[in-house]
């Protein structure tokens, strides 16, 4: 394949994971599916069986070499990384800026168990798109820098109708996410070809974020500003494995 095959397999997969997304949405609507219910999330999944199928690829060896249970020091290291981060910033703006406190657990709490335990699947229906599907497969041309880059765009948009609260909003969420992209790819990286790290990852991230953050608008640009400093950090101590080329076949 050519460096604009890759590209257009990136763009294609984007407008399939959205189509898939927001029919799933328009499912989630119509049967009154509560909102952790997560519908949307296994659109990546439905995209990775179409593009798998045009690959001519077998589904079942991609699911068994994808989750082959890899999980090493390293990996259980990196998963701190969110906690660490999101409650860091949960104390630096409830503490000096005086912003509202954590989600109210006495109040929320079958949603809030419904949503722990029905992210974990959601979850992996996004990875098996992300990191399972397309990362892998821009890697096969790119650096893990520059195929980390496009993954963060493709992941960033696909959110558009959810974070599309103002254009500010979009573009300080959308600098958090493509901080913290770097850190899924070096994850996923560390136990290639295994989605397992991702996942946990993704969950963790989820999870710490919606019980320590604060809903406020006003903890964005400091989360954006943590993010793409985490993001960044791991790159410049790893650069040696970002900038590594693939190995061109053609």
């Amino acid at each position: 394949m050519k460096t604009k095959d890759y590209v257009l397999t990136g763009i294609w997969f984007f407008l399939a994971a959205f189509c898939f997304s927001g029919g799933l949405l328009l499912v989630q609507i119509v049967a009154k599916v509560p909102g952790y219910g997560q519908l949307p999330m296994y659109g990546p999944t439905l995209a990775t069986l179409v593009f798998l199928w045009r690959d001519r690829q077998s589904v079942a060896r991609f699911l068994k070499t994808r989750f082959a249970f890899r999980i090493n020091l390293p990996i259980l290291l990196i998963l701190g990384i969110p906690i660490a981060l999101n409650g860091g910033i949960s104390f630096w703006t409830q503490r000096l800026w005086g912003l509202a406190n954590v989600i109210d657990l006495s109040s929320d709490t079958a949603e809030t168990v419904w949503y722990m335990v029905l992210m974990f699947p959601a979850v992996i229906g996004e990875e098996i798109g992300w990191r399972g599907y397309l990362l892998p497969k821009l890697q096969e041309r790119f650096t893990p820098f520059v195929s980390s880059l496009m993954v963060g765009v493709i992941w960033g948009l696909w959110h558009t109708p959810t974070k599309l609260v103002s254009a500010a909003f979009f573009a300080l969420w959308f600098t958090q996410l493509m901080g913290f992209n770097f850190v899924f790819t070096f994850a996923y990286n560390k136990a290639n070809p295994s989605i397992w790290s991702a996942i946990l990852l993704h969950y963790v991230l989820n999870i710490s974020g919606y019980l320590l953050l604060q809903k406020t608008v006003e903890s964005v640009p400091i989360a954006a500003i943590c993010y793409l400093s985490v993001g960044m950090a791991v790159v410049l101590l790893n650069w040696k494995a970002f900038s590594a080329r693939p190995i061109r076949t053609d």
